[in-house]
């Protein structure tokens, strides 16, 4: 495990010295790079979605340097866009649950105004298949319930192209997303409508 690297062990048996020295750098600032380095890749190494502390929170954030493209037989907006999702989930002071997820997308070829429909999940991204993504999570379909579909239900994060082409999205629920259950954020060429629909998948961001 990532975890599990000891770094003072790894520059006792030498290779820091000599990979610093052949760099020209000092060994102090290639110890910070390195430690540096390892802190990330734990990081990374974390699940997205993560059951939640039951008294306290977790965050988690992905950057997705190129979006998964859905639609490989056109030309979309999204084809040159990249994105970074911030995801935090847990339970409040007063015992309640809650999620909340933000999207920020740069690189959108739209119109300044253009509004895209956006929502979270419950299938993986695959290019070219946007029906791999399956539907929309629903924190009624997961705990057994009547289907009730609404921003209150699912999480939606529909985004308006601002300056530059960048879009940014935020939604706040009172559910967690149970682990394994959400998988993806997918992007639709039309805001939502009140029945969550938004036409045709474009792009997807794994969570």
């Amino acid at each position: 495990m990532l975890r599990d690297w000891n770094l003072a062990a790894l520059f006792d048996m030498g290779w820091g010295p000599r990979v610093a020295t052949a760099a020209m750098i000092p060994l102090s600032v290639f110890r910070l790079c390195v430690g540096a380095l390892v802190a990330s890749l734990i990081l990374f190494a974390q699940p997205a979605l993560a059951s939640a502390h039951p008294h306290g929170s977790r965050t988690v954030t992905r950057t997705a340097f190129t979006l998964v493209d859905l639609a490989v037989d056109q030309d979309d907006p999204f084809d040159d866009a990249y994105a970074k999702v911030r995801i935090v989930s847990g339970v409040n002071g007063n015992g309640d649950e809650f999620t909340k997820v933000r999207v920020k997308v740069s690189g959108i070829d739209a119109d300044k105004g253009t509004t895209f429909g956006s929502h979270v999940h419950v299938g993986p991204c695959v290019e070219g298949d946007g029906a791999a993504a399956g539907p929309h999570f629903n924190i009624t379909v997961s705990r057994g319930d009547d289907e009730v579909i609404s921003d209150e239900t699912e999480v939606w994060l529909d985004m308006t192209v601002g300056k530059r082409g960048k879009a940014r999205s935020r939604a706040y629920v009172d559910f967690l997303i149970p682990d394994g259950e959400a998988q993806s954020i997918v992007i639709h060429e039309m805001p939502t409508d009140p029945d969550g629909g938004a036409g045709s998948r474009l792009a997807c961001i794994s969570i």
